[in-house]
């Protein structure tokens, strides 16, 4: 399907997005990036490498659950919840994806009845140690599908409105955009049954509290590619907002950005400036020339 709506023109590719993924995806996902930390060189250099990578390379970077900064984000509960001849099933096909090479066809029979003799409190027990260390070499992308005119956003995640907001489009890119999936807020942790084997990770992977449902955030998920970048198509960036108290430190290091991007013959970028508005506590986006 994917290949049949990317053969569209735009503007039919954006309305056999809406008639055919359900749900379709959303027309912007925004990325916001703090500043210069400080108004030091090294602070400049590094935070026009990080965009860089972002523009100019067209890289996004998978993070690691372990760096998110909510210690809450990716917990779980788990159970094993099953007949009997499920959980011995289970347990077989366990030892033997996780057999050593070259292990005997009695080695592994004696690795299952020890596994299978094993109450379900010692499985659980042993389980949060895996999931703990797969937890942590699992890749996640963050993105916002909100409005970017969120206070708190820029608050947050752009170092008190100094920063700036990448802006894709999707559309330009499903293979990597259409993968971003909505987080889901709650207020219990979700329960992930063990028979049920790794397809029921996600539940944890794609879960927060609700006071974090401002956010509206949605999230690329890649099993064990932790601190690592992968590429997406340079035309799914259109725009970049500057936060509304970004100085001259960080417009002109992003603008050092932007000549790299053009000199690289990449799409131009549509360029917008949060303002405070003047009687609300609200932002208004204007265009930035």
């Amino acid at each position: 399907m994917f290949n049949a709506l990317i053969a569209l023109p735009y503007f039919m590719r954006r309305l056999g997005i809406r008639k055919r993924l359900k749900p379709p995806p959303p027309r912007f996902l925004y990325k916001f990036r703090a500043s210069p930390r400080d108004s030091s060189l090294a602070a400049k250099d590094e935070y026009i490498f990080r965009l860089r990578q972002i523009m100019v390379d067209s890289e996004l970077w998978l993070s690691s659950p372990s760096d998110f900064n909510d210690p809450f984000d990716t917990a779980g509960r788990f159970e094993i919840k099953g007949s009997k001849a499920k959980r011995l099933a289970h347990i077989k096909a366990v030892v033997e994806k996780y057999a050593p090479e070259g292990a005997t066809p009695a080695a592994i029979q004696e690795a299952h009845d020890k596994a299978a003799r094993l109450t379900d409190s010692e499985i659980l027990s042993m389980l949060r140690t895996s999931f703990e260390s797969q937890r942590d070499s699992t890749g996640v992308i963050c993105f916002v599908e909100g409005d970017p005119r969120d206070v708190l956003m820029w608050s947050h995640y752009a170092a008190d409105h100094k920063g700036v907001c990448l802006q894709f489009e999707p559309a330009r890119d499903l293979f990597t955009f259409a993968r971003a999936v909505a987080v889901k807020y709650a207020h219990q942790y979700p329960v992930v049954n063990w028979l049920n084997g790794i397809s029921e990770m996600e539940k944890i992977l794609r879960r927060k509290h609700p006071r974090w449902k401002y956010e509206a955030e949605r999230r690329i998920i890649q099993i064990g590619a932790a601190r690592s970048a992968f590429n997406y198509n340079p035309v799914a960036l259109t725009g970049l907002l500057f936060g509304c108290a970004a100085d001259d430190t960080a417009i002109k290091a992003t603008e050092t950005v932007l000549a790299a991007r053009a000199a690289a013959g990449l799409p131009d970028l549509k360029l917008y400036r949060a303002e405070k508005h003047k009687s609300r506590y609200e932002l208004v986006v204007k265009r930035f020339l």
